[in-house]
């Protein structure tokens, strides 16, 4: 006996047209995939009712809630999160990040804007290089072009009465306080 019974082609036939037919199903209509329309929410509502009307000011409006919303779940939250497991949790000091103080020199302790503009108008170069030779750090840039602006507003003759009247005392105590507060 050679090949295949009768039951034994009958069955192979029925199998490959059941694949056939298979097949042929898998292949999509232009309507499907069929989706039940899912009801909005409250908030989506509301968003599809205001850009209605599509307006400039509306969809900024919208784009400005999407980025706020956006910056408060995907930033701020986790960085509280982060920062609060730091500060508790992490930390070997006790009750969290401790800052340090600022430096305080003698120029801040007196009227810091009168003895730089006195040291600026009288002698600069020699007073800055008494300063500096006690490693005292008068102010930055900025305290000294403000100091230039004070002054350039002032009279002459104000200018000459505060540098009197001050001069002598303000740099002697810059001169005294400066081996206590060196850096």
């Amino acid at each position: 006996m050679t090949g295949y019974t009768a039951d034994e082609k009958l069955r192979f036939e029925q199998l490959t047209k059941l694949r056939r037919q298979w097949l042929k199903d898998q292949e999509l209509s232009p309507r499907e995939p069929v989706v039940a329309p899912k009801t909005p929410g409250r908030i989506e509502r509301f968003w599809a009712g205001f850009l209605q009307p599509k307006t400039l000011w509306r969809l900024y409006t919208f784009k400005a809630y999407n980025a706020s919303v956006f910056a408060v779940t995907r930033i701020l939250i986790p960085a509280w999160i982060v920062h609060y497991y730091v500060k508790y949790h992490v930390s070997k000091m006790p009750y969290g990040i401790v800052a340090l103080k600022p430096r305080l020199f003698p120029v801040s302790i007196f009227c810091p804007n009168i003895i730089i503009a006195l040291i600026i108008k009288r002698c600069f170069v020699n007073y800055l290089q008494i300063i500096i030779h006690f490693d005292v750090y008068v102010c930055s840039h900025a305290h000294l072009l403000c100091v230039f602006m004070f002054f350039r507003e002032t009279p002459l003759w104000k200018q000459e009465k505060l540098s009197r009247i001050f001069l002598k005392q303000t740099v002697m105590v810059i001169i005294e306080d400066a081996s206590v507060y060196s850096v």
